[in-house]
């Protein structure tokens, strides 16, 4: 009676000890799938767009001193961006937090008005961070100054 009672009480642990394992190599792949940005959602991309003079998203913006330098910044749905910074004619610029619950998938980066300093052709990108740590550059466009 006692081997019996002894042998249902390994049967027991054994079962629980199997069913705690399994149960954590699940929490941990869950965990691991919801922290990354390709997780259910696929490929992240993040996308630039010069705004010209008259509101129109283009790639190539000719602008007059005094216009503003705007660049549209736009990420996938779903991912999780948290800051995002301009780099203007080879200037990094300083990093804005990005609140998707204000500003949806697309955030706009004002410079303020073109001066004498931005007279010619100058390249511009940006760089997004995500929650998770990834971060990915935008395609350049142009932006064009003229006096």
């Amino acid at each position: 009676m006692r081997r019996r009672r002894a042998l249902g009480t390994v049967a027991i642990i054994v079962i629980g000890v199997v069913v705690i394992a399994v149960a954590a190599a699940v929490a941990i792949e869950l965990a691991s799938t919801r922290t990354t940005t390709t997780g259910t959602l696929g490929p992240i991309t993040a996308a630039a767009k010069a705004i010209d003079a008259k509101g129109n998203y283009v790639s190539n913006a000719t602008l007059k001193i005094g216009d503003e330098l705007k660049l549209s910044v736009t990420v996938t749905n779903g991912s999780v961006p948290i800051a995002v910074h301009m780099i203007y004619n080879g200037i990094v610029y300083s990093d804005h937090a990005w609140n998707v619950n204000a500003t949806h998938y697309n955030y706009i980066i004002d410079s303020g008005p073109a001066d004498k300093t931005d007279l010619g052709v100058n390249a511009a990108y940006a760089v997004v961070a995500f929650q998770d740590g990834t971060q990915l550059r935008t395609n350049n466009v142009t932006l064009t100054v003229t006096g």
